[in-house]
């Protein structure tokens, strides 16, 4: 089964197939298979999938394990193995307008660094390009399209900015097909895939970028909606009029919901939070645009929201103050209570200390007047026999 035809600029013609890659001989009015280069070198497989000749006249040959580079005069041939790329099995191979190789496997984009030598997977932005390649394809503006299992990617500006195109954004459920691609003289972009074909002149379609605005749609404590003036009291207005939430040490999980209210193309819009004080770094939603949180410390806290576009446009972020407050036991007003009464029982101790002190010391000198007494009365007593002894003898 041939699966890649190549006529190069040598006039030869290259037919790739499922059991090698065949040259046709016009002398001798039939194919020859090449086997190796003439230093024995040999493919990475022999399950050829794509052909393509670039600037420099190099023949790439993608396989199924793996590409290849074959120079022009059939000299060289080096062999990029399979384990050095995104995915082995390459399906397609493109020159961009720089003379860049690019190379599309069942699983990645590649793209061949010259001045290493080697192919190096490219995700672009934020890994938005993952999954199947089934074609990539220059334009005449200086970008490549590139039709994948997620839909149809245009790379530009260098390519830096990504556009997505898909059921999303107006082009319908296309699954696309290999290797149903290619560029007319004119500019006209085909890609056909299963359900038909979409062709297009590339300086034609333009997305216009969203004026995106983060709303805040809901809150929900233990999974239970909250409405203002409910028995939570949480809330007084809707959740898009309160700039700050108190919340129980008891609300221990609770949701936070958001929305951009894009009806035009509401999935291709990511949105992306963060609660200040607790995250470092951003949390993206996967489904439904909405922060969880539980087990929340007492604190001051901030949710910052904020939405991005299929351009890469950003909404401004959003912004909910929170505050977490501690149990009764941890509160300012129960610590305040406690230094009260400490320092009630501290006064109360230090006057009974006090008065028992005042007291010991009242009787110590009770004690020394009764014994000062005592012993005057025992010196007046051992004073008068003396007295009356001595007036006798007189």
């Amino acid at each position: 089964m041939v699966h890649a035809l190549l006529h190069d600029r040598q006039g030869r013609v290259w037919v790739g197939t499922r059991s090698g890659l065949n040259r046709f001989d016009r002398q001798l009015n039939r194919f020859s298979q090449f086997e190796s280069d003439p230093a024995g070198r040999r493919l990475s497989s022999e399950g050829i999938t794509s052909l393509l000749q670039d600037r420099k006249g190099r023949i790439w040959i993608g396989t199924i394990n793996g590409i290849n580079a074959l120079n022009a005069d059939l000299s060289r041939l080096e062999v990029f193995a399979g384990n050095t790329l995104s995915n082995e099995l390459v399906n397609c191979i493109a020159e961009d307008q720089q003379g860049r190789i690019w190379a599309g496997t069942r699983d990645g984009l590649n793209l061949f660094d010259e001045r290493r030598h080697r192919f190096v997977p490219y995700t672009g932005t934020e890994h938005s390009i993952e999954g199947a390649i089934f074609g990539i394809q220059p334009d005449d503006q200086g970008a490549i399209w590139i039709s994948t299992s997620k839909g149809l990617l245009k790379l530009y500006d260098n390519f830096r900015k990504l556009q997505v195109f898909n059921n999303h954004t107006g082009m319908g459920n296309m699954q696309f097909s290999l290797p149903a691609f290619c560029k007319a003289s004119d500019g006209l972009m085909l890609f056909g895939g299963i359900n038909g074909l979409i062709y297009f002149y590339p300086q034609s379609v333009q997305l216009k970028p969203f004026d995106l605005r983060v709303a805040f749609t809901g809150l929900d404590i233990f999974n239970s909606h909250v409405a203002p003036g409910s028995s939570y009291k949480v809330l007084d207005h809707s959740i898009n009029e309160t700039s700050s939430l108190r919340l129980s040490h008891e609300y221990k999980q609770f949701t936070v919901y958001f929305s951009t209210f894009n009806y035009i193309s509401p999935s291709s819009i990511q949105y992306r939070y963060r609660l200040l004080g607790f995250d470092t770094d951003w949390q993206i939603c996967d489904n439904i645009p909405k922060a969880v949180y539980t087990n929340l410390k007492p604190g001051h806290y901030t949710l910052e929201v904020q939405a991005t576009g299929p351009l890469g446009e950003k909404s401004p972020v959003r912004s909910l103050a929170i505050r977490v407050l501690p149990p009764w036991w941890r509160s300012n007003i129960f610590y305040l209570l406690m230094m009260v009464v400490l320092a009630a029982i501290g006064i109360i101790v230090y006057k009974v200390v006090k008065e028992r002190i005042k007291a010991k010391a009242a009787l110590r000198k009770e004690r020394n007047d009764r014994e000062r007494a005592e012993h005057l009365n025992q010196m007046k007593m051992d004073f008068l026999p003396i007295s009356r002894m001595n007036l006798r003898r007189r």
